[in-house]
């Protein structure tokens, strides 16, 4: 964790083999393909990166050392290597693209995904990039480390430029819900909080107990006696009429600075 005292989250092999076929379902990658290694192995998007290209038999390329801080060097790299898949925080999304222009812009003609997570994604980041005019398919993608890095998606592609940008819906096997204070479903248009359930779902936190208890709950379905468990994300949400979810903030007094939360 980023802020109080660090915690480790228990995420079964299960898990984060699940996330590596769902992002191989829904981002192919080919014997042909590049993933660029340059998120620290601190942050659980790195899985992603270290993993995401043996699914599809492809190649790992890893950037050099503090290069991750300077967008000329990873549109370097990006060029040399031939990268097709690649993660971005949002922020520094931003200064990457900042630095584009119709004389560089050719620096990314690899590139096949350009993969968006860790804060809420500014509508203006994505206007200027689509300004580039590139076949590149911009992905936002939500999760939590509890969630085995992510939980849903949505293409930049559906988007119509109008409004805040949705955290779209659940990847393969995940399940997320928007709860009220009294674990009730709220239907579209009401805000809650967003839960998470499915395969993707960790174990708990290690030798912390009370923490589990008070963020992985217990929800008997009112169809069945079966009972499942949820995580309490802290994530305000609501459910959009097209099916996808919407991003609202948090319930407690969390940001994201740069993927930190403070």
């Amino acid at each position: 964790g980023s802020t109080g005292k660090p915690k480790g989250v228990i995420v079964e092999h299960a898990s984060a083999v699940n996330l590596l076929f769902a992002m191989q379902e829904l981002y192919p990658f080919t014997p042909l393909d590049t993933y660029l290694l340059k998120t620290s192995y601190l942050f659980d998007v790195s899985v992603t990166e270290l993993f995401g290209w043996y699914m599809g038999g492809g190649r790992l390329a890893i950037l050099e050392k503090d290069g991750e801080k300077d967008p000329r060097v990873i549109s370097k790299w990006i060029e040399w290597q031939q990268v097709t898949h690649i993660n971005f925080v949002p922020s520094m999304f931003n200064a990457f693209i900042s630095q584009l222009d119709n004389s560089n812009i050719k620096s990314l003609a690899s590139l096949k995904y350009i993969f968006l997570a860790g804060e809420a994604l500014s509508p203006g980041f994505v206007k200027k990039f689509q300004d580039l005019d590139t076949a590149i398919r911009l992905e936002n993608i939500y999760g939590t480390t509890e969630g085995t890095v992510y939980s849903s998606k949505y293409s930049l592609a559906e988007w119509n430029g109008g409004g805040n940008i949705p955290i779209g819906s659940p990847i393969p096997n995940v399940r997320l819900y928007i709860f009220d204070k009294n674990k009730r479903l709220q239907p579209p248009g009401i805000a809650g909080e967003l839960i998470i359930s499915g395969i993707g779902l960790a174990r708990g936190y290690l030798n912390r107990p009370e923490l589990t208890a008070e963020k992985f709950i217990e929800y008997r379905s009112y169809r069945s006696d079966k009972t499942n468990i949820f995580y309490k994300t802290g994530d305000l949400a609501c459910w959009l009429a097209g099916g996808d979810i919407e991003f609202l903030g948090r319930i407690d007094h969390q940001v994201k600075i740069r993927g930190f939360r403070v």
